[in-house]
């Protein structure tokens, strides 16, 4: 299930560059790209970086089908969401990055937290 996240980051990645208003071309860029997107449509939670680390902490699912109502969250929809993460952090990063999905609403905690090691 992890490489259906392949479909998001590209219109991810549109999206992000909208708000900043320029081309993503640093991690710091895809995260204070991704904050803003967050912020504007009033999503909780978001990025940080430090130590060569992006943690994640999302106080509601970002997946837009789920978050549409199209599909009902299920623990599924948060491996798409972690391949999401690999693909686009290293996409910018032009390097295989890891993700660690810590917590995830989808399996019963009260939010989703992801760990990037950049």
């Amino acid at each position: 299930m992890k490489e259906a996240g392949t479909d998001c980051v590209n219109d991810l990645l549109v999206l992000c560059e909208s708000y900043l208003e320029r081309p993503i071309e640093t991690v710091e860029d895809l995260v204070n790209g991704w904050n803003a997107l967050r912020n504007a449509r009033q999503l909780k939670g978001g990025w940080t970086l430090e130590n060569g680390l992006a943690h994640g902490i999302f106080h509601e699912c970002g997946c837009p089908l789920v978050r549409s109502g199209l599909i009902d969250l299920h623990p599924v929809q948060c491996l798409c969401s972690l391949g999401m993460m690999e693909i686009i952090f290293s996409k910018v990063t032009s390097k295989t990055v890891t993700v660690e999905s810590r917590r995830t609403i989808g399996n019963g905690d009260d939010v989703c937290e992801f760990i990037v090691t950049l």
